[in-house]
């Protein structure tokens, strides 16, 4: 294998390794409502740390990192502001990310990452790696994640009528229902608990 070659695929698996980091930082700029706050132009951090209840200089080293990424913009003066990848994060865009990027980022999708070992291990729920005797969306059922799907199910295609997914293999559910359990089975108990949202 070439040099050039080998380097490239290092710099690309390093680059997924650590897209953990980036994909929290969203998740979080989206809870915090950052985009919305730099909605009419760009503020000092120091401004959105008061309005976000953060500390200054923890929020800075965040926003950094979104800014090199290409998710806002660093100004002078460690001040930000929008551009269009951090747009969609506003909750008044259209199409809108904002409330997708807060159900991702909720302890109950962390916990599903969290627990892949003990799904691969098990063949079990990753979310039952701390309560094995519950039922994972009466996990669901108890987080605050249920306040949060109504507004990202925007981000998902409508749901199809048939109530078994046919043609559709339940994606709606995500894509990381296998961490999860079995998407259908899981996808006729969400609606038992939560029968108002919609995947």
């Amino acid at each position: 294998m070439a040099k050039t070659e080998a380097a490239r695929i290092h710099a690309a698996i390093m680059e997924i390794i650590n897209s953990k980091l980036l994909s929290r930082s969203v998740c979080l700029a989206a809870e915090l409502a950052i985009a919305d706050h730099l909605r009419n132009g760009a503020e000092d951090v120091a401004s959105l740390a008061a309005k976000t209840g953060t500390n200054v200089d923890a929020l800075y080293r965040v926003m950094r990192l979104l800014a090199a990424s290409g998710i806002f913009v660093e100004r002078p003066q460690r001040r930000f502001e929008n551009n269009p990848s951090s747009e969609i994060l506003r909750s008044d865009a259209s199409g809108s990310l904002r409330h997708y990027a807060r159900w991702i980022g909720s302890d109950f999708h962390w916990k599903m990452v969290t627990g892949l070992d003990y799904s691969v291990k098990t063949g079990k729920p990753s979310l039952q790696k701390d309560e094995p005797q519950k039922d994972p969306f009466e996990i669901l059922a108890e987080d605050r994640i249920a306040d949060i799907k109504p507004g990202a199910a925007a981000a998902f295609i409508p749901r199809p009528p048939d109530p078994d997914f046919h043609g559709n293999d339940g994606q709606q559910c995500g894509e990381h229902a296998g961490w999860c359990g079995n998407e259908k089975d899981l996808s006729r108990r969400s609606l038992q608990i939560h029968p108002r949202h919609q995947y």
